[in-house]
Order: structure tokens, then C-alpha cells, then sequence
């Protein structure tokens, strides 16, 4: 989580992605299409090199707990030729991205955004763009799509470019919604906890065992945004 927060980092991995594509490309010279499946973090790397890279090609991309702005230009990348279609799975309960990516979006800040929690704009048009389609909603939090029930549409997409039959599955918890329309508050409790637990630990009377439970408390804190 924490190199995801650094921009710098992100665009460092939208680099090695393009090196990876190269270098497919070497490897397979016969091949004719190369699609793309990416979560999360990985649906950021797309677009940024769809966008920095005029170049690269993909066929079929599929998102799944997308970070990207839900403003993204998919008809530019479409007229480019480097993209031919797009499922995107939109969640029924992804708070982490409502609460984080999403409302980096909604305050204008860095480059990420909520389209795994609202969609994309171009997918929520009249009349929508017949090159970007969303199921809409399925069932679970921020890993949602990648559940084996999926695996056999994603990979009928990515191979035929035919959409699953059932594309429109009930609704969002409201809990989610809520996250989504006011993010800050999810931000405003996890700071309270964070406040409230180190100043607890700055009771403690032992003034040694109140230094060390600081420094391992801030160590599991920063192992968490490494690791998770």
C-alpha cells in the first residue's frame, strides 16, 4: 500500500510492465494478440502505459478492484488501436477502493480514481461505449472478481471478446456507498485509531517499556502498508 500511495513508485512499475511487454514480445515474435488482466494496482499500470506508450497493443483487458479515474479516455486509447474491448468488474462492496483511490479522485489529488467502485464514465452513457462493458455488481469486497465462479467469463472474454450473459447483479451494500460519498470519514476514524492507540501508549509509566512499545507499534503500522 505504501509504494501504491507514492506516485513515483506507481510510475516506476508502469516502466517495468512496458519491460515486460517488450519482452514478451520478443519471446513470442509469432504471436498475434496480447491481452491483459489486471487488480488492483495492475489496472493502474495499464492505463498509464496505455497512455505514455502510444505504441503498446492489447487486445482484451480485464479490470478487476480498478484504481483508475472513472474520467479515463478509453475511446482515445480505442482510436489509437491499442485497445479493442474492455469488461470492467465494478464490486458490491469494495471499500478500499470507495475509500482511498476513490477519493484521491473526488478531492483532485494524485492520479488514481474509483472506477472499481463506480465504473467508468464511458460505460454509463447514453448511448455507452460499445467498446468499454462493466458487470455490475459483483458480490464481495476488493478481490470480488477474482473468485474462481469468474475465471470462466474473464477467460471467454479475453479469448472471444464475448461479455458474460448476466452483466447487471443486484446492487451495493450501503455501507460501501456511504464510504464512497464520504470518504474522508473512513480516513477521519482510521487517524482517530491510530492517535488514540499511540497516545496510549504514551501513558505508559516505564518509560522504557513506553519507547519500545512506540517503536514496535510504528514497525507493524509501516508492515502493514509494505506488506498489504
Amino acid at each position: 500500500m505504501l509504494s501504491f500511495l507514492l506516485p513515483w513508485r506507481r510510475r516506476a512499475k508502469v516502466a517495468w510492465l512496458m519491460e515486460r511487454y517488450v519482452r514478451a514480445l520478443a519471446l513470442y515474435p509469432g504471436a498475434q494478440r496480447v491481452s491483459y488482466i489486471g487488480h488492483s494496482n495492475g489496472t493502474y499500470l495499464l492505463a498509464h502505459a496505455l497512455h505514455e506508450n502510444p505504441a503498446c497493443r492489447f487486445d482484451h483487458v480485464v479490470f478487476a478492484g480498478s484504481v483508475v479515474r472513472t474520467d479515463y479516455d478509453w475511446k482515445r486509447a480505442v482510436g489509437r488501436g491499442q485497445v479493442t474491448a474492455v469488461l470492467n468488474y465494478v464490486a458490491t462492496n469494495d471499500k478500499v477502493v470507495a475509500g482511498f483511490p476513490g477519493a484521491f479522485e473526488r478531492l483532485s489529488l494524485q492520479d488514481v480514481g474509483g472506477a472499481g467502485h463506480i465504473g467508468f464514465r464511458q460505460a454509463n452513457v447514453e448511448p455507452p461505449d460499445p467498446h468499454v462493458t462493466e458487470v455490475r455488481f459483483v458480490e464481495g469486497g476488493h478481490g470480488a472478481a477474482l473468485a474462481e465462479q469468474y475465471w470462466d467469463d474473464i477467460a471467454t472474454f479475453v479469448a472471444s471478446g464475448k461479455t458474460p450473459r448476466c452483466l447487471n447483479r443486484g446492487g451495493q451494500r450501503r455501507s460501501a456507498v456511504l464510504v464512497g460519498r464520504y470518504p474522508w470519514t473512513l480516513w477521519i476514524l482510521m487517524l482517530s485509531a491510530l492517535s488514540s492507540l499511540t497516545w496510549a501508549i504514551w501513558q505508559v509509566p516505564d518509560k522504557g517499556v513506553r519507547v519500545l512499545s512506540l517503536i514496535v507499534f510504528w514497525w507493524m503500522i509501516l508492515k502493514i502498508l509494505t506488506r498489504f
